[in-house]
This record gives C-alpha cells, sequence and structure tokens, in this order.
C-alpha cells in the first residue's frame, strides 16, 4: 500500500516538473508535536523533502517525505518520528515580490513507535494533513519556509509539526 500511494503522489507531480521554473525541492527540519489525552506531550525532530510543482502561480502540488532523527523522552517512555508522507496542494497569496503565504490540504501517513525499555509499541495513522505557512524569496532560485500544520489526527492524539526549510527552483 506504502508503495502504490508513493507512486500515485509522485506520477501526480513530476508532470508538473517538465514546465520550465516550476519544480522545486527543499529540506525542511520539523519539530513534531504529539499530544494525547492522559499522556505526557512530546516533541520529536523530523528531517524531510519535498518536491513539487507548480499548477499556476496561486497552486502548487507537492510530496513530502520524512524520517525521524531525535527521539523525544517523557515518563519513561522514549517516544520516536520513524516516517512520514503525503501529497499536499498548496495555495499561495503573494505579499510582495518577496514573500507569500500559503495554506495546506492534502493527505498524509505517520508512522511513530513507543518504547518503554520493556515494550515496544508501533502505530501508523493517516488522514487529512493542512497547515499554514509563508515563503521568502532568498534569491533567484532559492528560499526559504516556516510552516505550522496537522501531519494527521490519529484516533486519539494529534500530530502537529512546525518546519523550517530551504529549497531551489528548478
Amino acid at each position: 500500500m506504502k508503495r502504490q500511494m508513493l507512486t500515485l503522489l509522485l506520477g501526480l507531480t513530476l508532470p508538473l516538473l517538465s514546465a520550465a521554473d516550476a519544480g522545486y525541492l527543499s529540506a525542511t527540519l520539523s519539530r513534531v508535536t504529539y499530544e494525547e489525552s492522559g499522556a505526557p506531550d512530546f516533541a520529536p525532530l523530523a528531517a524531510g523533502l519535498r518536491i513539487g510543482g507548480a499548477v499556476n502561480e496561486h497552486v502548487s502540488l507537492e510530496v513530502r517525505l520524512g524520517l525521524g532523527i531525535k527521539d523525544d523522552s517523557a515518563r519513561g517512555v522514549d517516544l520516536k518520528m520513524d516516517s512520514y508522507l503525503g501529497g499536499f496542494a498548496r495555495f499561495m497569496l503573494p505579499v510582495n515580490e518577496r514573500v507569500a503565504v500559503y495554506a495546506l490540504l492534502g493527505a498524509a501517513r505517520a508512522k511513530l513507535t513507543a518504547d518503554n525499555g520493556l515494550v515496544s509499541v508501533s502505530d501508523s495513522e493517516k488522514g487529512l494533513g493542512y497547515g499554514l505557512g509563508a515563503e521568502m524569496e532568498l534569491g533567484p532560485r532559492a528560499f526559504a519556509i516556516i510552516e505550522y500544520g496537522r501531519l494527521v489526527s490519529g484516533d486519539d492524539y494529534d500530530l502537529d509539526a512546525l518546519t523550517l526549510g530551504l529549497g531551489r527552483r528548478f
């Protein structure tokens, strides 16, 4: 199923990249926040890649892939963000010639592992992802992003991410 989802997301995004100056690639670092009622909050770190393409000046489609790079611990439990995968539409609104704000809407899947030293439990959730962000031009093809979004909302938890990134248009 994971391979089929990735193939579908890449299949939808790659045709956009054939247009001149329409494609982009970003490297990101995210502070992921795990919140569950009655449990401590966790904030592991994840590194990711975004590849996307513009449909027009206000809409782009992108695929996001990420892996956990640092666990977080609370009350004797370690929480690791194993991975995430998602496909999103970004709706851009230029503020000026260098800055644009955007809203995200799409679908994502995230896998987490909790370990207390005796038992290790993994859980995968998929669902609606959304968020808000800003993009700033750093040069002719380089840009930076900051964004806050909901990766997934699980059966009994929420997974949000504060993300910083650097990208390049091609």
